[in-house]
């Protein structure tokens, strides 16, 4: 009996090792993401990190100056965002492996989707607590 113990919980163990070391690959890679992005006619020219924070704005040509101010900012707007959705793109990609298959990472970046769809079957007594160590009798009180 021991030995069945013994073998699966190695067995768990395993495959948790194996999930973390995908996860903490997944988040090493997505920290390292930035996107850039330009505008058209090269108005601007904006780059962001993983979280969509802008770190670096440039105007490659000298049209801005012509540019009647809310156009200019329009446009900064539409840069970032654009290269916002792309980096998006690209950290859901860099997520997938270390997801389950049912668990889409475009919709968990978003917060689309319940983070409770992390939590395997065999716990789905659980989800939607908001306490992680309640018990699934306290959820009757």
């Amino acid at each position: 009996m021991s030995s069945e113990y013994d073998e699966i919980l190695g067995r768990a163990m395993a495959e948790y090792g194996r999930s973390r070391d995908r996860a903490l690959k997944a988040r090493r890679d997505i920290d390292a993401l930035t996107e850039t992005a330009t505008a058209p006619r090269q108005v601007v020219q904006v780059t962001v990190d993983a979280m969509g924070r802008l770190t670096e704005l440039k105007f490659p040509t000298a049209s801005y100056k012509s540019m009647p101010a809310p156009e200019l900012a329009k446009i900064i707007l539409k840069t970032v965002s654009d290269a916002r959705e792309r980096v998006g793109a690209r950290a859901a990609s860099a997520m997938a492996p270390a997801l389950p298959p049912h668990v889409d990472p475009a919709a968990l970046l978003s917060g689309r989707m319940d983070g409770s769809a992390l939590i395997p079957d065999e716990l789905a007594e659980v989800r939607g607590s908001s306490d992680p160590w309640q018990t699934p009798e306290d959820h009757h009180e």
